[in-house]
């Protein structure tokens, strides 16, 4: 059986029947997240986040769905809205006025592989004109829609790229449990957005100060917002602070989160914070 990594929530007596409530899955290539929240509210009423340590779609063939369910006393209820958002980044950005050619389709070949074990998904961005082709495993499609068949799928970039970015020079590191997204934004665009895979501190250092260099920034005028699933007392974050010059750790939060047991860090938080801010 699958066990929560993190979990926080309120007791179950303190939401509303009456209460509507949102349901969405943080889909990553080897995590799960399971967040009830109400957009209106700017609450959350559970977090749970499973890091499964080994590819998804192997670890939930595994599990008896039902009693995954029944583990979660949220999840029994209805939601008006279910939402699957993949984090895996295994996807590929290209302009709407690219039609439907040989090129784009050997562009898309290229960038998201054999699709014969994938399903092939793609995301409107209108704001940007933009289309997000992505791939997810259809092992993972199957299951998650066994668990909750009304549910829509999204990719994360989708929503991240059309959120207005301010117009000083900032990277964004979202830290994962073996990889990191970094987005960075000046003059209010997005000039990159990629994923990476650490196996040491020294390995996260290096592919932040690495953009900072191949993007032209300064390290001492750049903003370095850092958010997700590290202890500010470990050895990564120490490494942060010692050698960025602006490392901020996100604090802030748009929405409301209960305490669990040990109540997590804000920047902890601030990993689902900022999808649900954009999802809202």
């Amino acid at each position: 059986m699958l066990h929560p990594t993190y979990h926080i929530a309120d007791s179950v007596s303190e939401l509303s029947l009456h209460t509507e409530k949102d349901l969405l899955l943080q889909v990553g290539a080897d995590f799960l997240g399971l967040v009830v929240f109400s957009p209106e509210a700017k609450k959350v009423y559970s977090w749970t986040l499973f890091h499964t340590g080994s590819p998804l779609g192997q670890a939930l063939q595994h599990e008896d769905l039902n009693t995954l369910k029944e583990q979660i006393s949220w999840l029994q209820g209805n939601f008006r809205k279910i939402l699957f958002v993949d984090y895996t980044c295994n996807n590929s950005l290209i302009p709407l006025h690219l039609g439907l050619d040989e090129e784009k389709e050997l562009l898309l070949k290229w960038t998201l592989g054999n699709v014969q074990d994938a399903i092939q998904m793609k995301d409107l961005i209108a704001a940007k004109d933009i289309s997000n082709y992505y791939t997810i495993p259809a092992s993972v499609v199957h299951l998650l829609h066994q668990l909750f068949p009304s549910g829509c799928w999204w990719q994360v970039q989708s929503f991240l790229m059309a959120k207005e970015v301010s117009d000083e020079p900032t990277l964004t590191i979202d830290i994962f449990f073996n990889e990191i997204l970094i987005g960075v934004s000046s003059m209010g665009s997005w000039l990159l957005q990629n994923k990476f895979s650490y196996k040491a501190p020294e390995d996260v250092l290096y592919h932040i100060l690495n953009c900072i260099r191949q993007l032209n920034l300064q390290n001492e005028e750049t903003e370095v917002l850092i958010q997700g699933l590290v202890d500010e007392q470990s050895a990564l974050a120490r490494l942060l602070n010692q050698y960025l010059h602006k490392p901020i750790w996100k604090h802030n939060l748009s929405f409301s989160f209960p305490n669990g047991e040990t109540e997590l860090p804000n920047h902890i938080l601030a990993l689902t914070d900022r999808l649900l801010a954009c999802v809202s």
